[in-house]
């Protein structure tokens, strides 16, 4: 069985925690920090996507009722009815 000698493992043990320990104290920190704004970023357009289609919801009802409302005669200034939307000719 090959085996590696005693002191390239005792070396390969203490450069791997040197490693570990480094990277534990200085990358990670700034891996959590980047994900950690990118699940804001993500978080917030998720917000005004829902925001945005209850808006559009909202906007779309509101044009379905206008749409089925009964047109409004016109009144003139004095408050007698004016000519309708059909209603070519002019009132004195």
């Amino acid at each position: 069985m090959l085996l590696p000698e005693t002191s390239d493992l005792v070396w390969a043990t203490v450069a791997f925690v040197i490693i570990a320990v480094v990277l534990l104290r200085y990358a990670l920190p700034c891996f959590t920090k980047v994900l950690d704004e990118r699940t804001r970023r993500i978080e917030e357009g998720l917000e005004l996507a829902d925001k945005a289609k209850e808006d559009q919801t909202n906007a779309e009802l509101k044009a379905r009722a206008w749409s089925r409302r009964p047109p409004r005669c016109r009144q003139d200034p004095r408050g007698r009815p004016g000519p309708g939307p059909g209603d070519r000719r002019s009132r004195p």
